[in-house]
């Protein structure tokens, strides 16, 4: 699965770099990737919204690794309330990597 953090700061570099270029902002540094990770967190924050800070997106990460990586979790009710097979959770446990990779 794609790194969404990694993929997110590489395209506003290229982003700035362009409009760098075309003389409508001027950046003071030649390193670009403080400026990037500032702008893709702001960026995730208004796509996540106010309902999960990114500390709690990262506690479910958690929660779903374990799930995904324990096997007594599955023997008992965890599938028949949730409906998620081990391989759902597997697939659900990496979107959460992509949204909470750390930088």
């Amino acid at each position: 699965m794609k790194d969404v953090d990694q993929e997110l700061k590489l395209y506003i570099t290229q982003a700035l770099h362009e409009i760098e270029k075309t003389g409508d902002i001027v950046l003071v540094s030649p390193v670009l990737e403080g400026a990037a990770r500032t702008i893709a967190e702001k960026t995730k924050e208004a796509y996540i919204g106010e309902i999960f800070s990114h500390e709690e997106l990262v506690f479910f990460r958690q929660l779903v690794a374990e799930a995904a990586h324990n096997d007594k979790l599955f023997c008992g009710e965890l599938q028949a309330t949730t409906g998620y097979t081990k391989d759902t959770v597997e697939e659900l446990l990496e979107k959460l990597r992509g949204l909470t990779s750390y930088y």
